[in-house]
């Protein structure tokens, strides 16, 4: 199956590539399955993103903390002028919180996009630095299975620092040629950092400020995964404003930590004593805001994964491609926005090969893979079928 992908991903990128060079005069550009469909989202959201829509901050009279979320155009004069909302459906709820599961390498890109603000790319780089290090098990993976040492791992870490009535070993199975992305010892950043500067530990490569972030996020999701579930109070109620309404949902208690005691997994706020009835307003403010925020980095990967095509060990790869081929470009905090050649070649590949470089053809075409590798397809089948369309391609170009 591997084979077979990567012969495909040449074929592809061998026929359609020397075309754009040949369009747009620039010997370096290149097409993908999934790196079109890929460039096409961004280009999709950067023509929308200028639709701006009101974000509206609102604090009440007895609410303690002020409520912040989109409107229409004009919802916050409209509730200036009246003083006043009405809160409904007050309701809290008791509800028992399961740890996620072990990083996977589309989950941990996703995550670490976001919560360290750097690309994918780099989040690839000290992976890979740490699995050098022998911190950290194999960086590509697609599955969450934890193994028999996994498990000790998490029991040693977990019973001495917070006891054994913390502990719940579970093994997540998930097929997959790899397990899922946890560390090989049970040691948290600090105390590698500690035994580091003391000499009792080193690394076969040098480690940056980055990598040890990176290992704080997959340790800390590992031993979560391991601990047992955390109980919550939650509240929820309805604003209601004329025909405008909008569901808010807060934790407002830890009741029992599980694993939320390694670290601060839930926003808790204090609402105050809620009760349905009329609030008078005492601040609204308000500003302008795009209705379809750019993309993330995290927000591509999520993407891919949901919609199935790429690979996890891919993931990075394509998005830093998109950039060094100047097809988009990174603003603010890792926002992408598609260039005026990135718009033009998508433009150009997407009337002349949609058929080949669509969204759904790619996702098919994985699904075939995938049952090379399950046995339940023949790559040769396979094959001659990526031929025939890499044919069509050079008949189609000559007659251009």
């Amino acid at each position: 199956a591997q084979i077979v992908r990567r012969i495909e991903d040449r074929w592809i990128g061998f026929s359609l590539s020397p075309i754009l060079w040949k369009v747009f005069k620039l010997n370096f550009l290149s097409a993908g399955r999934v790196q079109t469909p890929v460039l096409g989202w961004v280009v999709d959201r950067t023509n929308i993103h200028k639709a701006k829509a009101e974000l509206v901050t609102l604090k009440l009279e007895g609410v303690e903390i002020p409520l912040i979320f989109k409107a229409p155009k004009g919802f916050a004069d409209a509730v200036r002028s009246a003083g006043k909302v009405f809160l409904t459906d007050v309701r809290r709820s008791l509800q028992e919180v399961y740890p996620p599961p072990p990083y996977t390498t589309d989950t941990m890109l996703s995550e670490a996009a976001r919560v360290l603000k750097v690309s994918a790319v780099k989040v690839m780089e000290s992976a890979q630095r740490l699995f050098e290090a022998g911190l950290i098990t194999y960086h590509r993976t697609d599955s969450t299975t934890v193994s028999s040492l996994g498990i000790s791992i998490a029991r040693d870490y977990v019973e001495r620092v917070f006891g054994h009535e913390f502990f719940h070993g579970r093994r997540w199975e998930r097929e997959g040629a790899h397990e899922c992305i946890r560390p090989t010892r049970p040691l948290d950043s600090k105390q590698i950092k500690t035994l580091r500067a003391a000499g009792v530990i080193s690394f076969a490569v040098p480690l940056r400020p980055d990598d040890y972030r990176l290992y704080d996020l997959i340790f800390r999701r590992f031993i979560a995964s391991q601990m047992i579930p955390s109980r919550i109070e939650k509240t929820s109620f309805k604003l209601v404003f004329n025909d405008f309404s909008k569901e808010f949902t807060f934790v407002t208690r830890v009741v029992e930590e599980g694993f939320s005691k390694l670290s601060k997994y839930f926003n808790v706020v204090n609402l105050g004593e809620l009760r349905d009835g009329e609030y008078l307003v005492t601040e609204v403010t308000s500003r302008a805001v795009p209705e379809h925020p750019l993309y993330t980095y995290s927000d591509l990967v999520e993407l891919m994964k949901s919609r199935g095509i790429g690979r996890p060990s891919t993931y990075a790869k394509i998005l830093d491609t998109l950039k060094r081929r100047g097809y988009v470009v990174e603003v603010g905090k890792g926002k992408l926005v598609a260039t005026r050649r990135g718009k033009e070649v998508f433009k150009f590949l997407n009337e002349k090969f949609n058929d080949l470089i669509n969204e759904e053809r790619t996702r098919k075409l994985q699904e075939k893979i995938d049952l090379i590798e399950a046995g339940m397809e023949k790559a040769e089948n396979v094959l001659r079928e990526f031929y025939e369309e890499i044919r069509s391609i050079k008949v189609g170009s000559s007659l251009r």
